[in-house]
């Protein structure tokens, strides 16, 4: 896996100022791996020597999750991360994936990101670690 990934996946939720101080917690990190990191509506996108990761924070409605994951795969990246809060009842993990992989058939690699830490990461398209 992508070292920027297992760092991005292990950042644990701010105490305040959600989501601006958890963008800046991943931006920080993506600009230590030497990444130019560029704003993205409600996220970042990460561009290496050799990868493009975008990155999106959600916690709104199930309309704005939606909303979310059209914009993300408008984005030229090859992974896309998304995190959400399991404490945000609008849309589950779970629905997400189903989502990606069933109804839109999505190709490019997804990581889903719980951001209260309750569930584990969720991962599309990656052969070492794909559900």
């Amino acid at each position: 896996m992508l070292p920027l990934l297992e760092k991005l996946i292990s950042v644990k939720k701010p105490v305040s100022g959600l989501p601006g101080s958890l963008l800046a917690q991943y931006k920080a990190i993506g600009e230590a791996d030497g990444y130019r990191v560029e704003p993205l509506e409600k996220g970042l996108l990460f561009l290496g020597k050799t990868s493009r990761v975008a990155l999106k924070v959600e916690f709104g409605n199930r309309w704005e999750f939606f909303n979310t994951i059209t914009a993300m795969r408008e984005t030229d990246s090859d992974i896309k991360v998304l995190v959400k809060s399991s404490n945000s009842k609008s849309i589950t993990m779970e629905t997400i994936y189903t989502v990606l992989k069933k109804k839109l058939e999505e190709e490019t690699r997804w990581v889903l990101i719980d951001i209260e830490g309750k569930k584990e990461p969720m991962f599309l398209n990656f052969r070492e670690k794909s559900q």
